[in-house]
């Protein structure tokens, strides 16, 4: 985790991975035929192909933004491994997030 947090005093390290991981669940449904999908494929896609169709695009940014937030409620009931692995990974993010700007705030007004 120290590559991640740097023990919770790095608030730009957790943000900067939270990016990331975001950006390949955006990029894996955008390459998906369908975003809302209950059994993605790695092996049959679309590639980039759909990136000029708006509701595709939006989908997939949705989908993601309900996988990485831990508080909101995805639209399709049965998730996928994809679902969940993204899910775990903004928790333990947000978390750090949360820790780094609780000792941040800690240190500001408590000194």
């Amino acid at each position: 985790m120290d590559i991640v947090s740097k023990y919770g005093e790095s608030l730009r390290r957790p943000t900067l991975v939270g990016l990331i991981v975001f950006s390949i669940a955006m990029l894996f449904w955008l390459i998906q035929s369908n975003p809302l999908t209950m059994q993605p494929s790695i092996f049959d896609t679309t590639g980039l192909n759909r990136l000029a169709n708006h509701t595709h695009v939006n989908s997939a940014i949705e989908r993601s933004f309900t996988d990485f937030i831990p508080f909101i409620q995805p639209q399709i009931k049965n998730l996928s491994f994809p679902d969940y692995a993204t899910k775990v990974m903004g928790i333990i993010i947000l978390g750090l997030i949360l820790i780094s700007l609780r000792r941040k705030f800690e240190r500001k007004f408590r000194h």
